[in-house]
């Protein structure tokens, strides 16, 4: 098996509010686009997540034995369904 290097090249982090969806496109062939959030900054939002959450995640969600474990996997996957949505211009 060939072994190839991985190169990252940044041109710097780019701030955007969680609310602002005009820059939520699916990035040029080559480029990624990575979203960071803190748990402090999503926590407003765990009633909504909660209610996006597949049957699956739902029944995922109940097996965590510690509440900060819970909520990072709720906000987490919530964020990744909100971001999805945006770039598929759906809810």
């Amino acid at each position: 098996m060939e072994t190839r290097a991985l190169t990252i090249h940044c041109e710097g982090a780019v701030p955007v509010s969680l609310s602002d969806t005009k820059d939520h496109q699916v990035p040029p062939s080559g480029h990624v686009r990575i979203h960071v959030a803190t748990l402090d900054e999503l926590v407003e939002r765990t009633d909504r997540y909660h209610g996006l959450l597949d049957k699956g995640e739902l029944e995922r969600l109940t097996r965590f034995k510690f509440d900060a474990d819970r909520q990072r996997f709720l906000l987490g996957h919530g964020l990744l369904r909100e971001v999805i949505g945006q770039v598929l211009n759906t809810d």
